[in-house]
């Protein structure tokens, strides 16, 4: 049965999401920290945790976290039989939309410099950049591109259009 993109749901993270993440977006995790992480998330007040739900499952995840008026991106993972129906794309176009709300007035995300797929849909979706750095991770680190974008102020904040500068 294929998921038509508008029965696909975009909703905030819920602790009893962690299996359906951990088995579906996150298969190589070990489903204990996978819930660890998710429970640390949704206490922690600048974080937060949107999915996608197809059929009463969690196929998509990202991340957003906040500081002052800067956020970061992370964690976009779209389980692998849900993949290329545009589930990262209304992921990402919510955390966006949820960033402008809370004041944010740049994003930023880092992506796998290896993955030129992933940097192109991130410029598609308004990210730009292209400085390099290097994660270090538990398995070695990598190499990312860091991109970013500036955010127009939510409607109704007072500033006139056309003169806030990102």
């Amino acid at each position: 049965m294929t998921t038509a993109l508008s029965d696909i749901h975009i909703r905030p993270a819920r602790l009893e999401d962690a299996g359906d993440l951990a088995s579906l977006c996150f298969p190589e995790e070990d489903a204990g920290r996978v819930r660890d992480y998710l429970a640390f998330c949704l206490c922690h007040p600048h974080i937060t945790r949107l999915v996608a739900e197809a059929n009463g499952r969690v196929v998509g995840n990202i991340e957003l976290v906040r500081w002052k008026d800067k956020g970061e991106i992370g964690g976009l993972c779209v389980a692998a039989a849900f993949r290329r129906r545009g589930i990262a794309r209304r992921l990402l176009e919510a955390a966006v939309e949820l960033a402008r709300r809370q004041g944010i007035r740049r994003l930023e995300l880092y992506a796998p410099a290896d993955q030129p797929w992933l940097l192109a849909f991130y410029r598609r979706m308004g990210f730009d950049g292209a400085e390099k750095a290097w994660l270090p991770l538990t398995t070695g680190g990598a190499e990312v591109v860091r991109l970013h974008m500036g955010m127009s102020p939510p409607c109704g904040s007072g500033e006139p259009d056309g003169i806030w500068v990102g």
